[in-house]
């Protein structure tokens, strides 16, 4: 005796929940079939894969707006250092449109990441990347500052990140033991 397949329900090609509602995709019937057998409204069980809710996480919206716009800074660099390799109009206008956004933008996903855990998780390593983040936050507007003084494209683009005109920082600078001091 050979036992036939069961017909495809076409209508649920993913399977159909308890109710006999059809599940959208893939994913949500692996979710559910990973859930059986857990109590009512846990999604992952405690310790794999889950984080604190935003009551109890650790880390502010201000420290995720702060991380994600420092990380903004590296496009906003690397694309005014190509347009100015290229000479291109439309890469510098690029740096300057994301580097405007840059604060607006940095709020609104710090905003997202604490209503959802998936984007949380992102924006929160970004905050604990160690000491290496630390350099590279350091570091980042001196190489920011010594582009901007050879070229008046990537100054422009990072202006509106704290840099200064080569003119600004020398007026601003005097040489000690002139009868004035440095700054």
């Amino acid at each position: 005796m050979t036992e036939s397949m069961p017909e495809p329900d076409t209508e649920a090609p993913y399977g159909r929940n308890a109710a006999g509602k059809p599940y959208s995709s893939a994913r949500m019937a692996a979710a559910a079939a990973a859930k059986k057998g857990r109590p009512r409204g846990t999604a992952t069980p405690p310790g794999k894969n889950s984080r604190p809710n935003k009551a109890t996480s650790a880390v502010s919206t201000e420290q995720r707006a702060q991380a994600v716009f420092d990380a903004l800074s590296i496009p906003v660099a690397g694309i005014a250092m190509a347009a100015q390799a290229s000479g291109s109009q439309p890469l510098l206008a690029d740096a300057i449109v994301i580097g405007k956004a840059a604060p607006a933008l940095s709020i609104a996903i710090a905003q997202v990441a604490d209503q959802d855990d998936r984007v949380a998780r992102i924006v929160d390593s970004l905050v604990q990347t160690g000491p290496y983040a630390v350099l590279f936050t350091a570091l980042m507007p001196v190489v920011l500052q010594i582009a901007a003084n050879h070229s008046p494209r990537i100054a422009e683009a990072t202006g509106m990140m704290g840099t200064k005109s080569p003119a600004d920082i020398v007026a601003g600078a005097t040489v000690k033991g002139e009868g004035t001091e440095d700054e």
